[in-house]
């Protein structure tokens, strides 16, 4: 399967993305968005080998972490946001018992790998996930079972492990 085609959205390689300006007061900066997206557009090629030589590895222990901890039950949904180039995504719609995997990302080269990942491994296997291009700030809860969520972000959180970035945990969904 040829590589994925990238759209090259980048800003000029000689110009900084952020000034020391905008650092300061960067919730406040109405370009934050665009200039976030273009930035993750620059590094999609090179987004996965850097989060496994940053994490030493380890970002796909977390994965199939995040996965064991969500508890997906047969029948749920899991929406994965800003999901990236779709290791999180694949791994629920290979591991769990999820119904629909969703993964949604507002950068297109992320989204662009992550469509070559899932169609070059669902040759190999059946999956259930897809992509889209939403953001996640302006998208509204999906009409799914409450157990939908982000589960990369819930595992990430510096709380707990299994604690959701509302606060509530995934532990207490259990009971």
């Amino acid at each position: 399967m040829p590589e994925p085609m990238l759209q090259t959205e980048t800003s000029k390689p000689e110009s900084p993305a952020w000034d020391e300006q905008e650092l300061d007061s960067l919730h406040q900066n109405a370009e934050k968005h665009e200039k976030v997206r273009a930035m993750f557009n620059a590094i999609a090629r090179s987004y996965d080998l850097n989060n496994r030589l940053h994490s030493l590895w380890r970002d796909q222990a977390w994965r199939k972490r995040c996965v064991l901890e969500a508890r997906v039950q047969p029948g749920d949904a899991v929406l994965d946001c800003a999901c990236g180039t779709g290791d999180l995504t694949q791994a629920f719609a290979r591991q769990s018992k999820a119904q629909r995997v969703v993964g949604s990302d507002y950068t297109p080269n992320m989204l662009e790998i992550a469509r070559h990942k899932r169609t070059t491994r669902s040759r190999h296997e059946s999956t259930t996930s897809r992509q889209m291009r939403r953001n996640s700030r302006s998208m509204t809860n999906p009409s799914t079972s409450s157990r939908s969520r982000s589960a990369y972000a819930t595992c990430r959180t510096p709380r707990r492990p299994c604690e959701s970035s509302t606060g509530s945990s995934d532990r207490a969904d259990a009971s």
